[in-house]
């Protein structure tokens, strides 16, 4: 007959193998939670790259189209500017550059080059003087008057070789020229002072007694 100690070992070990399971039980539950946090974490940081590189890619995008546009409008600017004429040109296209003549009756050779910035330059004979304008402005097509010349003293001498005479009263004085193709022809105004310059009453021969031109010489 089995003794009482016996019979105790039986429940000893069924105890000792609900413990190891129950042990290992929790192992493979601690397991799992593991796996699945760490899949859970991992598939969280992929989207999260995602999302940051779609975002990327917007602003990628979205920067390329400003370019683009602020390309397209600084070209559609600068063309502008190209099909007339720059912003700080004063003197028109058409007469900048040399012209040279010869005054009638005195013979005087004459040189006159303009310049964008509204530079001057006259050679008469072996006299040379410069000046600056201001401005021109554009009296019907072709025709301009100086503006703001410097120094206004000797704005005669932008009619090289011409004898102007007296007054003999209040008057007004403009100085321009005059633009044909390749060739100019300085021109003169005296008028009443409260009249306006016009292309109907500048002198017909500003002071040279005859037809007086310059031509491009370059």
């Amino acid at each position: 007959m089995p003794s009482r100690q016996d019979r105790h070992h039986p429940r000893e070990r069924k105890s000792l193998w609900k413990w190891i399971a129950g042990l290992v039980g929790l192992v493979l539950i601690a397991l799992a939670v593991s796996i699945f946090t760490g899949q859970k974490g991992r598939s969280d940081q992929t989207a999260k790259e995602v999302k940051t590189a779609q975002s990327s890619s917007h602003l990628s995008k979205k920067s390329d189209s400003k370019n683009q546009s602020v390309s397209s409008s600084t070209g559609s600017a600068s063309n502008g500017k190209t099909d007339t004429q720059s912003s700080d040109q004063i003197i028109s296209g058409d007469l900048v550059g040399t012209w040279q003549g010869q005054t009638p009756v005195s013979n005087y050779a004459v040189t006159m080059t303009f310049q964008e910035n509204g530079q001057i330059d006259v050679t008469i004979d072996q006299t040379a003087l410069s000046f600056t304008v201001g401005s021109l402005k554009e009296i019907s097509p072709g025709l301009y008057l100086y503006q703001d010349i410097s120094p206004a003293d000797q704005a005669h001498y932008l009619l090289p070789g011409a004898e102007l005479g007296g007054t003999g009263g209040q008057v007004k004085f403009g100085y321009g020229v005059s633009v044909n193709g390749d060739t100019i022809k300085p021109v003169f105004w005296q008028v009443q002072p409260d009249q306006d310059f016009t292309a109907d009453n500048m002198s017909k021969e500003a002071g040279y007694h005859g037809e007086f031109t310059l031509s491009r010489s370059q």
